[in-house]
């Protein structure tokens, strides 16, 4: 959970999809897609809540613990300007979630 992706946020292929529909939406504007869009990330936020639940249930203290420092969708601009974490704030972050 903590290298890759998953790193700077718990689930990137919504929040890419949503950036991409997104464009989509901007280039394209059609009723259709009007109507669709909110339904779609609404769909998709209601599945991520659901997937969240399930891992909080499978693992416990140690997904709470990377929840609690990882955004959901998109990543903090932070975490983006730093190189995500110096190595020694992973190996940290990574300790305190095997000590949990």
């Amino acid at each position: 959970m903590t290298d890759g992706l998953y790193r700077y946020v718990q689930h990137p292929q919504y929040g890419a999809l949503f950036l991409f529909t997104f464009g989509l939406l901007v280039q394209w504007p059609t009723i259709a897609t009007l109507l669709m869009w909110p339904v779609l990330v609404a769909a998709y936020l209601r599945l991520a809540r659901r997937e969240e639940a399930e891992l909080l249930a499978r693992f416990g203290e140690r997904y709470a613990a990377y929840a609690a420092v990882t955004p959901r969708l998109f990543p903090r601009m932070k975490l983006l300007c730093v190189t995500a974490r110096s190595p020694g704030e992973r190996s940290a972050l990574k300790e305190n979630l095997k000590s949990v």
